[in-house]
């Protein structure tokens, strides 16, 4: 083995003993029990939860619901017996990864969803956009136009191709809400 893959594979390993947090698929309506049973377990977990004002026939209730239906983050060293832990909490289907390889969520990611949930400012479940994907404006002075969407410097842009003259023109959405096209 060559000390190139030698340094490779000692930093997998390395990595896998340092606390990550990790999303963790829950059977439905189960996301509120299986974060109570990491936190018996002492496993440091994090449930965003947002406020629905759910309807029955009588009355209007406010309910605190999941952020995300069906996930729950938790933290835990990939290595450990912490992970069987986490795999054996009922309600828990599977750690979210790729093949056989539990994939981390970003510290950065978690504590912008912290501090979204913490300022308590209006949050809402939106399709998840990927840069690339072709997009459509559908509120304000722009509604009904299509393009790509891309990040220029950390700001959302949609850009607006004309192919017959191999010319394109980008403009911030700040403001604007977009939709996938199918």
């Amino acid at each position: 083995m060559k000390d190139r893959d030698r340094t490779k594979e000692a930093g997998e390993h390395a990595g896998d003993s340092l606390p990550r947090w990790y999303a963790v698929h829950t059977r439905s309506r189960h996301e509120k029990l299986v974060a109570r049973q990491f936190s018996q377990k002492q496993l440091e977990a994090f449930l965003p939860l947002h406020v629905e004002a759910h309807r029955w026939k009588d009355r209007y209730k406010k309910v605190e619901v999941p952020l995300f239906s069906g996930y729950v983050f938790v933290q835990f060293e990939r290595a450990s017996q912490r992970r069987q832990a986490v795999l054996r909490t009922p309600g828990v289907i599977r750690i979210v990864g790729f093949g056989q390889r539990d994939e981390p969520v970003p510290d950065e990611q978690i504590e912008a969803l912290r501090r979204v949930v913490e300022s308590e400012v209006h949050a809402e479940k939106h399709k998840y956009l990927r840069v690339g994907q072709r997009v459509k404006v559908i509120s304000g002075a722009l509604a009904g136009v299509e393009g790509i969407l891309k990040r220029v410097k950390g700001n959302a842009r949609l850009v607006i191709a004309v192919g017959a003259i191999r010319q394109a023109v980008a403009i911030e959405l700040e403001g604007y809400e977009v939709v996938a096209v199918r």
